[in-house]
């Protein structure tokens, strides 16, 4: 967990400085789209945090369904990001 949030922490440093050194790409559709779902990424990882420390406590309420279900949408989101990086379709 460590490492995750380390390289969310560095990642997201490293998009404010790109944007400060050029501010100009606020004006593009796709960065705004790729800030969106940057952030329901961001409201996942603090939901599933919650979740995770829940469950220590209570093992019995989870499922392996739940668990595939956050892997598949936080790699469609990612995969969406990365589409919009790199296509900049806006």
């Amino acid at each position: 967990e460590l490492v995750v949030n380390v390289g969310a922490a560095i990642t997201i440093a490293v998009g404010i400085v790109l944007i400060i050194m050029r501010p100009e790409v606020l004006r593009h559709g796709w960065l705004h789209a790729k800030l969106l779902l940057v952030a329901v990424i961001l409201f996942y990882h603090v939901r599933f945090y919650r979740r995770i420390r829940f469950l220590e406590d209570h093992p019995s309420e989870s499922s392996t369904r739940e668990f595939r279900v956050v892997h598949g949408v936080v790699s469609l989101l990612v995969f969406a990001i990365l589409v919009l990086a790199v296509t900049k379709p806006f």
